[in-house]
């Protein structure tokens, strides 16, 4: 594990925990039918997926958006469920997976979105925790 291990760790949970502290700090739940925060944060990850592409010095492209937007899209659409381990222990498990195995290879643009989408699902959660 390298430089590139904490930058792929680091900066999407960093900007997931902000994500989600944020929209639940705003609180934009006007019915239990409207996008609750952890939704937002989610969808904004995909719009921010440039952002974290520069920030962890990889080519901001479409296949990392696709990544982020992989995970992203579906864990927003299972949080109109409410809660559930879906929705939290397994990103959280698949995230530490990744953290820990995918280092080590050269991997595609996509491929790291995939792994920046579960970081910040993972801790989207922990920042709407941290102001509830």
């Amino acid at each position: 594990m390298g430089d590139t291990s904490v930058q792929h760790n680091a900066v999407p949970g960093i900007i997931g925990f902000i994500f989600g502290m944020f929209f639940q700090y705003l609180d934009l739940r006007f019915t239990t039918y409207y996008p609750n925060p952890m939704q937002y944060a989610l969808l904004l990850a995909i719009v921010a997926s440039p952002l974290i592409a520069k920030l962890t010095g990889i080519p901001a492209s479409k296949d990392h958006m696709f990544g982020v937007g992989v995970v992203a899209l579906p864990l927003a659409i299972l949080w109109f469920l409410g809660f559930s381990y879906f929705v939290f222990a397994i990103p959280g498990i698949l995230w530490i997976w990744m953290s820990v195995s995918w280092p080590q290879y050269h991997l595609p643009p996509f491929r790291i979105g995939v792994w920046h989408g579960m970081g910040i699902a993972f801790t989207a959660f922990v920042g709407v925790l941290m102001i509830a």
